[in-house]
């Protein structure tokens, strides 16, 4: 009787140890789909397409949700570029309130370039990556739709790309998963244990 309960407080902890670390914990979302497109007149339609992943953190401070990122962007016209946290300073997450471009989304992701000046062939200045997912970001993952823009910035100006398609897809961490699944069969398994006891012993005293 004692080993049983022992074993029953044991999974009851370990299920809610591991819905606690399932609860708070890092999340990837990959981009997919994700096109820009600009049409100047007389000139043919130019489009940017963004491929790649960034981490992020729910239940983090606002200033640190961001985690990491790995995104790359292309153009079969400008030369491509790679925002890389682990190369550049200059991910910000940023909020409605707090910039004129994210007020109609619940939470807004900057990536910026570093400075380029002189290293790019076309004169580009710096490059602006807006993401502006349309539902909020949580631990469950999911599918969620996007919004956004690139900015091209220039000495004498700048060029802006708006989003045509793209979403966000992010899936549960799977050991996690499987040992809240572990957890959750094991407290069964002796719940059920125990109602056969008792129902013996209902029966033998009858």
């Amino acid at each position: 009787m004692i080993a049983a309960k022992q074993m029953l407080l044991l999974a009851v902890l370990t299920s809610i140890g591991v819905i606690e670390a399932a609860s708070a914990k890092v999340v990837r979302w990959d981009l997919q789909n994700v096109a820009f497109n600009i049409t100047n007149p007389g000139l043919p339609s130019e489009q940017s397409n963004a491929t790649g992943f960034f981490l992020f953190d729910a239940d983090a401070p606002a200033d640190k949700r961001l985690v990491s990122w790995d995104i790359s962007l292309t153009n079969f016209l400008l030369p491509s570029y790679r925002f890389n946290s682990a190369a550049e300073r200059g991910g910000i997450l940023e909020y409605p309130g707090q910039d004129m471009y994210c007020s109609n989304s619940p939470g807004c992701l900057l990536f910026s370039s570093r400075t380029l000046f002189e290293l790019d062939p076309i004169g580009r200045t710096g490059i602006l990556l807006y993401l502006f997912p349309l539902s909020t970001l949580t631990d469950l993952g999911g599918q969620v739709p996007l919004d956004g823009f690139v900015r091209d910035t220039y000495a004498f100006g700048q060029s802006d790309k708006f989003l045509v398609t793209g979403e966000l897809v992010a899936a549960p961490e799977g050991p996690q998963v499987l040992l809240l699944v572990a957890g959750l069969l094991s407290l069964q398994w002796i719940m059920n244990r125990r109602t056969r006891r008792l129902m013996c012993r209902a029966m033998r005293k009858a």
